[in-house]
């Protein structure tokens, strides 16, 4: 009876769910690349430079597969942008402006192929910074601060050399601040879209 069923057991063999090598992964991130922040009921967009650091953990611990990965990202990411001419209160000034946004995101890979790494994130983070505006031609300035909620994605593709996985990612920020000054204090929405080139180093 054990000769019958030994053909069967030798195909089902390359199926079973347990036969997958255990992945555990932990990666230092190191990103830049250019965005553009834009702010809700405002016809200005500001282009500016994007980098980023963070560290992902991800595993198939819990999926069962080689090919699928979940797992989480923390990172930060500064903005920052100069020289451009916006308006500010009606006035026709030059920005400088930071902005710094700390989060958490969940992450789920693909590997479709050996090398090959697609993922997509989504998470919480919150948002603080600083927006300049100047004169060359008047004393004037303003200078203000802010700080509040932000609500990100993003999706990537990485390719795998040894230790080094070098890829590039899109991701887009909508934020909720709270801006104030010595003069004023409101509150703003805003959105930032970048394109990024990643480093990621595998532990």
């Amino acid at each position: 009876m054990t000769k019958f069923y030994l053909p069967f057991l030798l195909l089902a063999m390359p199926f079973q769910t347990n036969a997958y090598e255990k992945i555990n992964d932990l990666m230092l991130n190191v990103k830049i690349g250019k965005a553009n922040l834009s702010a809700v009921n405002s016809v200005e967009n500001l282009e500016g430079t994007i980098l980023g650091l963070g560290i992902t953990f991800q595993t198939n611990e819990y999926t069962g597969s080689a090919h699928t990965l979940i797992g989480f990202e923390m990172g930060m990411e500064q903005f920052s942008e100069s020289g451009e001419a916006v308006d500010f209160a009606g006035s026709k000034m030059q920005s400088d402006v930071v902005l710094n946004t700390f989060s958490l995101s969940p992450v789920f890979t693909y590997i479709p192929m050996q090398n090959i790494q697609l993922y997509g994130k989504a998470g919480l983070g919150f948002a603080f910074g600083t927006i300049q505006g100047s004169n060359p031609l008047h004393s004037g300035s303003i200078d203000m601060y802010s700080h509040g909620a932000s609500l990100g994605f993003g999706v990537g593709v990485r390719y795998q050399i040894k230790r080094i996985l070098l890829g590039i990612e899109y991701t887009k920020q909508d934020f909720t601040s709270t801006f104030f000054s010595a003069q004023t204090q409101f509150n703003g929405k805003g959105r930032i879209n970048s394109l990024m080139l990643s480093a990621s180093y595998q532990f």
